[in-house]
């Protein structure tokens, strides 16, 4: 399960007992075509290791080699946010999330919305409020004084997709094999 992409961080997991937690990309899903914008608005914490209990102690005693997220799914309902009428808040493609995790993804995305058509991007800057941003497909964001174009930048890029493929593959196994063995008596 670890997507952990050096050699040290990865013995640090096992070191710690963390090695087999799940992680926050394993646990949601979203909208087609709107991975690589969750992507770049996450960054790392797309890759958090989900515990139902945070070891902040133990952790600050041995620090991990590499930047780590660690999170806790709560257990609170969603808050009322304030929302733009104009813009789709970023939060509202993501079409599943595992109990716990919608809190989680409500503080996080609080703030961030899609932008659908790139060409109103330049309007739509001026009118964010400050600590607000616009993404589109792309994953490029948009800030009141700031556009950051993106780029995949890690082996993380294309998770999202990857674990929508291995869910639908999953879902097909069992029809498969009973293909298979359907097949397999025809021949006897």
């Amino acid at each position: 399960k670890s997507f952990g992409h050096e050699s040290k961080l990865d013995d640090w997991l096992k070191s710690t007992g963390l090695h087999d937690s799940e992680r926050l990309c394993q646990k949601i899903s979203i909208e087609d075509g709107w991975e690589t914008a969750l992507e770049a608005v996450l960054g790392a914490r797309l890759n958090a290791i989900l515990r139902d209990k945070l070891p902040v102690g133990s952790l600050l005693r041995q620090r991990p080699p590499a930047a780590l997220v660690l999170c806790q799914p709560g257990e609170g309902s969603k808050k009322a946010v304030e929302t733009h009428s104009q813009w789709k808040p970023l939060i509202s493609v993501i079409s599943e999330t595992a109990p716990g995790l919608a809190v989680l993804m409500q503080d996080w995305l609080a703030g961030v919305y899609v932008l659908d058509d790139a060409g109103k991007a330049e309007k739509a800057r001026k009118q964010l409020k400050a600590g607000e941003m616009l993404v589109n497909r792309l994953g490029d964001v948009y800030m009141q004084h700031s556009v950051a174009l993106y780029v995949a930048q890690s082996a993380l890029h294309g998770v999202l997709e990857r674990q929508k493929a291995l869910a639908d593959l999953q879902a097909q196994l069992p029809q498969l094999q009973n293909n298979l063995s359907t097949h397999n008596e025809a021949l006897n």
